[in-house]
């Protein structure tokens, strides 16, 4: 499986394989991808880490984190390592699995946090813009366009509603090729790259952004493509390399001309490498706008995100006001007696109903005992309940004997659970699940479901 080369270059990953393809020869596996997902469910690793396939490329598989948490400290080198990377699980023996490796997720630091306690006059900075990074490789003669946490750039979008990443990045290359046609710009583009290497590219576009809009910077319908780094696929090492057409960020000579760089108008941040760390600094304007507004381009997704993080100081009425003050009446939803219900009343009282739904299911199951610190599980039970709700029930038994060892777990624990242990993604699919399964709920309830569901994947 993994090789001395995979072991040397990438520990964590390769040692995860080599587990992997233990449980996979002893067990009855279809093929070596469900036994990865199988396996990282059993070890409790995912939600944290996920996967996703390329379709249509058997065995080859993208191996993603979900950015930084606080309940990854059990697997926490394994974590950090695998932010992107793309593996063959079908690869020969002696032949690389780890195809393409991004770089690290940087720690999130306030300009004042890094001054107080990281800055060195070692360290080496160079500007952050906003964007998209795009990871290009090739492998077995075919390149590849992805992001960090979707194998294929062309279904990627996060600001814009419809446009992918893809587009995007049509429309950047169509202004180096204006005389190619759509479906030759890549192949042109990645004729200028070596295959045997992997590199990283910041789309910053005119219609990808958040928090920054460089349009007095860069003009108007601004389209830019950034060189972040390129990378020797066998070692991962970083190789120097400068590429036509591409910008460049910014290198500074020092930290305090980058820190000072910071009090410029339209400055995202900056990048700071040390020696086995990389952070990326802004200003706590730029952090707490980045917290008040998620950014996507469905405002309840970004509620939904502003309702678990129970910020006391900050609510969904809150974000309205700020960011959505002159379509407040496209929010209001309206129940099946043509009732109006206000966006905090139906995300409330979703979440509320999911903790209290779940934790009577927790307790009809389960029985801790606080002296021996062991709980049992009714099996019988917990079997007639849909398996989006077991693993669930299973997440919060692990809770129990991990982290809440003094008393049982109350409701307060589950939505603390629900709220900062869990994906926005896993959310969701529970929600969906609620709303399209028959549980005893009252109309008005079941209404908020629904008109949720509905409301999230708008």
């Amino acid at each position: 499986m993994a090789t001395t080369h995979d072991a040397t270059y990438f520990p964590n990953t390769a040692k995860l394989l080599e587990e992997v393809k233990m449980e996979f020869e002893k067990g009855s596996y279809r093929c070596m991808e469900d036994c990865l997902n199988t396996y990282i469910r059993k070890r409790r690793y995912w939600p944290m880490i996920q996967t996703k396939k390329y379709f249509g490329k058997s065995g080859l598989l993208l191996l993603h984190n979900t950015y930084k948490r606080d309940d990854v400290a059990f697997f926490k080198d394994l974590y950090e390592e695998v932010r992107s990377v793309v593996l063959d699980l079908n690869a020969a023996d002696g032949e690389h699995v780890v195809v393409c490796l991004a770089d690290k997720v940087p720690d999130r630091l306030s300009l004042s946090e890094y001054e107080m306690n990281y800055l060195s006059e070692a360290d080496s900075c160079h500007e952050c813009l906003e964007g998209t990074m795009v990871y290009v490789y090739n492998h077995n003669g075919d390149w590849y366009f992805s992001t960090s946490t979707c194998p294929n750039v062309n279904y990627s979008r996060y600001f814009h509603p419809t446009k992918t990443h893809g587009e995007m990045l049509d429309e950047v290359l169509q202004t180096f090729y204006p005389l190619y046609p759509l479906d030759e710009l890549r192949t042109e583009f990645t004729s200028k790259l070596d295959p045997n290497m992997s590199y990283g590219f910041l789309i910053v576009h005119h219609e990808n952004k958040h928090v920054m809009d460089y349009t007095p910077l860069f003009g108007e319908s601004y389209k830019r493509l950034y060189h972040i780094f390129t990378k020797d696929k066998n070692t991962s090492a970083p190789v120097s390399v400068m590429i036509d057409n591409l910008y460049y960020p910014k290198v500074f000579a020092s930290p305090k001309e980058a820190i000072q760089s910071l009090s410029q108008p339209l400055t995202y941040g900056i990048i700071v490498r040390q020696e086995d760390q990389v952070y990326k600094v802004s200003t706590d304007e730029i952090l707490q706008s980045e917290k008040e507004n998620l950014g996507n381009s469905n405002p309840w997704i970004n509620m939904l995100s502003i309702y678990m993080q129970q910020n006391p100081n900050y609510h969904i009425n809150d974000y309205i006001e700020k960011y959505m003050a002159d379509k407040k009446d496209e929010l209001i939803l309206v129940d099946s007696k043509g009732q109006e219900m206000v966006p905090v009343y139906v995300i409330h009282t979703v979440m509320a109903t999911l903790k209290s739904m779940l934790f009577q299911f927790y307790s009809l199951t389960t029985d801790y005992d606080v002296y021996s610190k062991k709980y049992t599980m009714n099996k019988d039970m917990d079997s007639q309940y849909a398996p989006i709700i077991r693993f669930h029930l299973a997440q919060l038994r692990h809770l129990q004997v991990s982290v809440h060892k003094h008393s049982p777990i109350t409701e307060h624990t589950v939505n603390h659970y629900l709220c900062l242990h869990q994906t926005l993604k896993n959310i969701r699919l529970l929600i969906h699940h609620v709303a399209t399964s028959e549980y005893v709920l009252s109309s008005r309830t079941y209404d908020c479901f629904q008109s949720l569901d509905t409301a999230l994947q708008g």
